[in-house]
C-alpha cells in the first residue's frame, strides 16, 4: 500500500478539523492516485493510477471491501446532503463490497452505490441511490433517483426523474441459478440473462448481438432500438 497520496483535508468553511484517511493494510492504493480527507477504504481494495478521491468539505466517504476504483475516476462530495451507509452512518459517498467503478466515472455525493455494483466507463451518478447487483453500462447519468437493486441501465441512458420510466428502459438482471454476489457469479457461471421486453425475432429493426465481460462472467446482450437486453 501507498501511504505518500493520503492526505489529510485542510481546514475548510465546512469543516476545521483535519480528517485523515484511513486505509486498510491490504489496500493497494497506485502512487499517482489522490486521496484527500475522512474517507475510509476496505481490505483488499484497489485506486488504480489517475484515480481523485476528496473528501475536503467535511463529510465522509466509505470505500468497502474488494471494491475497485479503476483509472481516472473522481469521487467527490457536496458540503450538505448525506446518504445513510450500511452500518447507518451518515456518508456523502457509499460505495459497497465488491463494486468495480470503471474509468473516467464519476460519483458525485450525496450519492450511494450498493455491494457487488458495476458503474461503466464515463458514467455519473449523482444525488442519487444505486441499489446492490446493478450494472450501469457506459456513457450514462444517474441524477436524482433511486434504481432498484439488480438492474442493469443501458449504455447512453440519462436517468433523472424517478417517475419517467419509459425514457429508458431499466431492465432486470436475473442470474442463472441463484447466487448473489457477482464473485459467486464468476465462479459458478458464465452468464447473466434477463428477458428484452421486445424480442430481437419480433422487431422490425435490425438487432445486434454483443458480448460483454464483466470480470470473467460473459454477458451477451441484445441491441435494438428498444434499448439493450440480456438473452440466453
Amino acid at each position: 500500500m501507498v501511504h505518500s497520496v493520503a492526505t489529510a483535508a485542510p481546514p475548510t468553511p465546512c469543516s476545521q478539523a483535519l480528517a485523515e484517511p484511513r486505509i486498510h493494510e491490504s489496500a493497494s492504493v497506485h502512487s499517482f492516485s489522490n486521496i484527500i480527507g475522512d474517507v475510509a477504504i476496505g481490505a483488499h481494495a484497489l485506486v488504480a493510477p489517475g484515480t481523485s478521491i476528496r473528501a475536503e468539505l467535511g463529510q465522509s466517504f466509505f470505500l468497502g471491501d474488494r471494491t475497485i476504483i479503476q483509472d481516472g475516476v473522481v469521487i467527490h462530495g457536496l458540503a450538505q446532503g448525506c446518504v445513510l451507509g450500511d452500518d447507518q452512518r451518515d456518508y456523502s459517498v457509499w460505495i459497497g463490497r465488491q463494486t468495480s467503478i470503471a474509468h473516467k466515472a464519476l460519483v458525485h455525493g450525496p450519492a450511494y452505490i450498493g455491494d457487488d455494483c458495476f458503474i461503466g466507463f464515463r458514467s455519473t451518478v449523482f444525488n442519487a441511490r444505486v441499489g446492490a447487483g446493478c450494472v450501469i453500462m457506459m456513457h450514462t447519468l444517474i441524477q436524482d433517483v433511486e434504481i432498484p437493486a439488480g438492474k442493469l441501465v443501458p449504455s447512453g441512458a440519462v436517468i433523472t426523474t424517478q417517475f419517467r420510466p419509459t425514457v429508458y428502459r431499466v431492465f432486470d438482471l436475473k442470474i442463472n441459478r441463484l447466487f448473489t454476489t457477482w464473485s459467486n457469479l464468476a465462479e459458478h457461471c458464465d452468464r447473466a440473462i434477463t428477458a428484452c421486453p421486445t424480442p430481437a425475432v419480433s422487431c422490425r429493426c435490425k438487432a445486434k448481438i454483443i458480448e460483454i465481460k464483466i470480470g470473467s462472467v460473459k454477458i451477451s446482450t441484445v441491441k435494438t432500438r428498444h434499448g439493450m437486453g440480456m438473452e440466453r
